[in-house]
C-alpha cells in the first residue's frame, strides 16, 4: 500500500510504499494514488498526486518479465519520502479524477485490441494464401476460410464500435472543453449530458468486446498457421501473446460486464439499436438489415417448427403430444435447461417475469390458473428461479 502524509515544515506531501505493475513505471514523471486520509479502508481516502523521479526518493526494485507486450516496462516501484504534488482535491483521487479518465483508457485498449485483431488478419491471410496444400492454396479449403472469414467479421464489427465510441468520446470531451472558457447553452448542456451516458455506455462494450475479439482472432491466426503458428519464428505468437494482456489491465471483461448492466437495465442500449435500424443503409446491405430486426425481437432467424406448447400437470411440465409422439417427463433441473424461445415471449421476457415475481409478494401470492383449478404456491415459486421463472409464465 502507498501512503502519503504531508509535512507541514516542509508544506509538501511525501509517498511511502510499494506498487505493483506501474506500466512504464520507468519513466520521470507519474500521476499515483495513494492513501491520505488515515483510517479509512476504501476508495474516498484516496488521492491523487504528481511526482518527479529525479527528485529522489523513487526506485524500480524490478521490471516484470511478462508474457508478453514486452515494449512496454511494467515495474515495481518503491516510495521512500518522494516528494509529491496533491492533483485537485484530497479524497477525489479514485472516485472523480481516475473515473473520469476511465473512458479514454478503456478506448485505447479497445484501439490496442483492434490493432492486434488486424494484425492477426493480415499474417492469417497471408500465409494462407502461400502456404500450399494438394495443389493448391489453403485459402480456398472451407475449414480455413471460414476461419479467416470469422476473424474479418469480428475485426469489422470491433471497428465500427471503436469508431462509434470514440466519436460519442470525443463530442462531450469537446463539449467539456468549451464549458472551461464560457456558459453552455441548453441545447450544448443537453448534449452533453447525452453523450456522457453514450460514451459511459459504450467504452464497456468497445474495451470488453474487442479485447475478447483480440484473443479469439490472435488465437485462429495461430490455428490457420498451424504447427508454423506455434514457432517463435512467426509474428502470430507474439500477437497471442500480446493480446491477452488486453482482456485484463485497465478493468476485465467481467469488470466491463458490469460496468454495462446498468445501461441493459435503464434500456440505453435497446434505445442506441432502434436509432440505428431507423437510419437508411446502402442498397446492398438492405438484406442484412431485414435480417438484424427479427433478431433484435427475440425472433430466431431460421424456419424452424416452433415448439409445441406445454401444459401444467400439478408442479410438474410435459409437453402435449406434438403429432401423436408423446414427449417423456423431465426433471425439474432438465426442465430449466431446455428453456425454449415461444412466440412472442423470449427468455429474456421469462427471466424478467420470474424476477417480478420473486421481489413482489402480492404478485406471487396471486392466483394462477392451472389446469382450469389448480394454482401454485408461493413457497413453490421460491424453489428454483429458472423453474418457477417458467413455470409461472406457462400458466398465462
Amino acid at each position: 500500500m502507498l501512503k502519503a502524509t504531508y509535512s507541514e515544515a516542509d508544506k509538501c506531501w511525501y509517498l511511502n510504499g510499494v506498487k505493483r505493475f506501474i506500466t512504464n513505471g520507468d519513466s520521470d514523471i507519474h500521476l499515483v494514488l495513494a492513501r491520505s486520509e488515515e483510517g479509512t479502508h476504501d476508495g474516498r481516502g484516496l488521492s491523487m498526486f504528481i511526482y518527479d523521479k529525479r527528485d529522489g526518493g523513487v526506485n524500480v526494485r524490478r521490471i516484470e518479465n511478462k508474457l508478453g507486450i514486452h515494449g512496454s516496462p511494467t515495474c515495481e516501484l518503491v516510495y521512500k519520502n518522494a516528494k509529491a504534488e496533491l492533483c485537485g482535491r484530497r479524497k477525489f483521487g479514485l472516485i472523480k479524477y481516475v473515473m473520469a479518465l476511465m473512458n479514454g483508457a478503456r478506448l485505447g485498449i479497445a484501439a490496442q485490441s483492434v490493432g492486434i485483431s488486424q494484425m492477426a488478419y493480415n499474417e492469417a491471410l497471408a500465409y494462407a494464401k502461400d502456404r500450399k496444400q494438394f495443389g493448391q492454396a489453403i485459402v480456398n479449403f472451407p475449414a480455413v476460410y471460414e476461419m479467416i472469414s470469422n476473424i474479418k467479421a469480428r475485426l469489422d464489427a470491433g471497428r465500427a464500435l471503436l469508431y462509434q465510441t470514440a466519436r460519442y468520446v470525443d463530442i462531450y470531451k469537446g463539449l467539456e472543453d468549451i464549458e472551461r472558457t464560457r456558459k453552455l447553452t441548453d441545447e450544448e448542456k443537453a448534449e452533453l449530458k447525452l453523450y456522457q451516458k453514450l460514451a459511459s455506455a459504450c467504452t464497456p462494450l468497445a474495451k470488453g468486446m474487442n479485447s475478447e475479439y483480440a484473443n479469439l482472432n490472435a488465437y485462429d491466426s495461430i490455428q490457420v498457421h498451424g504447427g508454423s503458428g506455434y514457432m517463435l519464428e512467426y509474428a502470430c505468437q507474439r500477437l497471442y501473446r500480446d493480446a491477452r494482456i488486453t482482456s485484463i489491465y485497465e478493468g476485465t471483461t467481467q469488470l466491463q460486464t458490469v460496468a454495462a448492466l446498468p445501461h441493459i437495465t435503464t434500456g440505453t442500449y435497446s434505445q442506441m439499436l432502434e436509432e440505428l435500424e431507423a437510419g437508411e443503409v446502402a442498397a446492398e446491405y438492405e438484406s442484412l438489415k431485414a435480417r438484424a430486426s427479427p433478431v433484435r425481437n427475440g425472433r430466431q432467424l431460421r424456419n424452424d417448427p416452433v415448439a409445441p406448447p406445454r401444459r401444467h400437470q400439478g408442479t410438474r411440465t410435459v409437453r402435449k403430444e406434438h403429432e401423436g409422439v408423446p414427449e417423456p417427463r423431465r426433471s425439474r433441473s432438465c426442465q430449466a435447461l431446455q428453456l425454449r424461445e415461444e412466440p412472442q415471449r423470449g427468455i429474456a421476457g421469462k427471466l424478467q417475469a420470474g424476477l417480478s415475481l420473486k421481489c413482489h409478494p402480492e404478485r406471487r401470492a396471486a392466483r394462477l390458473e392451472v389446469e382450469g383449478s389448480k394454482e401454485i404456491a408461493p413457497a413453490q415459486l421460491s424453489r428454483g428461479f429458472l423453474f418457477n421463472a417458467r413455470s409461472s409464465l406457462r400458466t398465462n
